[in-house]
């Protein structure tokens, strides 16, 4: 397990980076990051796991539906759907 300090809500914070082996050992249930919500653990595509602290839905100017997701790894904008 490894420590990243990050700004969550205005407050610096520490938290916990776990491989996905020690977070099935720890009982930690989380799940891909496109899924992940605020709150829950969210597992990279290079096999660590650490909470997901923003989620933000929304459409934009093209109607297409899009997530903006804040984990500690940083922000990714994942586009859902086109029209």
């Amino acid at each position: 397990m490894d420590t990243l300090k990050r700004k969550a809500n205005g407050v610096n914070k520490v938290f916990n980076i776990y491989t996905e082996e020690e977070a099935e050992s720890e009982g930690l249930p989380y799940l891909h990051w496109k899924e992940a919500k605020e709150g829950d653990y969210a597992a990279t595509d290079d096999g660590y796991v650490g909470l997901c602290i923003g989620r933000k839905d929304y459409t934009d100017k093209n109607g297409r539906t899009n997530i903006l997701l804040c984990t500690l790894c940083g922000y990714f904008g994942i586009v859902c759907n086109s029209n």
